[in-house]
């Protein structure tokens, strides 16, 4: 009777025993999930804040190349004005040659030209977010490819802002030569319209007077005088002023 009390009082410990143990172990395993599952969810979380960020960024791309779309008609219908104000000036003049050749100037390609924009990938699954959150490999997956389409769209991007800021300096330039041209129609009283052909009459006669300058002086570094302009004979001659150390014209009865 006593040995079996002691056997079934061992037989008890040793069932209390393993389902402790069980106890213990299952515990654990529930704790690993718990984690699994936290871990998981900063995953989601993390994911849902990236397809967000990634939306933003394409509604941004959308707005920049519609300001990269609208700059460059600009462009072209300025360049078409500006080539058409061209045209109309006198062939072979000063100020045709200095617009054309400030026009190509502008109109010149930038020495980093950007390359062509990265093309965003296409084949991306249209993952579930309630599968996502039950398979945490292809939570995973579905991370890892709206991590490369944020390096693209963000690669992107920095190219749009180099053409948008390469179009920018050339419509600065633009503008600030129409004002140029309004300042000289206001101040000469002459229209807008009329600055090229105004500019090119008055280069053309401030060249024509430097010409004439350097004719009448003499090679003896003598002002030619009102007489003979091949002989140089005249009734006048010229002498150096003491006072001012300069030529001066003078009858030749006066004395020096």
């Amino acid at each position: 009777m006593h040995d079996s009390v002691l056997s079934i009082q061992r037989l008890m410990s040793d069932l209390e025993s393993e389902f402790t143990g069980e106890l213990k172990s299952k515990h654990v395993h529930f704790d690993s999930i718990k984690q699994q599952l936290r871990n998981t969810t900063i995953e989601l979380a993390r994911a849902r804040d990236t397809i967000h960020k990634l939306h933003t960024k394409t509604s941004q791309l959308d707005e920049i190349k519609s300001r990269v779309e609208y700059l460059e008609d600009t462009l072209v219908r300025e360049t078409d004005a500006v080539r058409e104000a061209i045209s109309d000036l006198p062939s072979e003049s000063k100020a045709r040659n200095d617009l054309q050749n400030m026009l190509d100037t502008l109109l010149a390609q930038p020495d980093c030209e950007p390359s062509d924009l990265p093309l965003v990938p296409s084949a991306v699954d249209e993952d579930n977010m309630s599968e996502l959150e039950h398979d945490p490999v292809k939570l995973r997956a579905a991370v890892e490819r709206l991590r490369l389409v944020n390096q693209v769209y963000a690669r992107r991007d920095a190219l749009l802002r180099e053409r948008v800021l390469v179009l920018r300096k050339r419509a600065d330039v633009s503008e600030r030569e129409r004002q140029y041209r309004q300042i000289i129609a206001t101040c000469c009283e002459i229209p807008e319209e009329g600055i090229d052909i105004w500019i090119d009459k008055f280069v053309s006669a401030v060249e024509s007077q430097d010409i004439q300058s350097t004719d009448d002086i003499q090679p003896n570094g003598h002002i030619q005088t009102n007489g003979d302009a091949h002989t140089g004979s005249s009734d006048y001659t010229s002498y150096t002023d003491p006072a001012t150390n300069s030529l001066t014209a003078r009858p030749p009865s006066l004395p020096i």
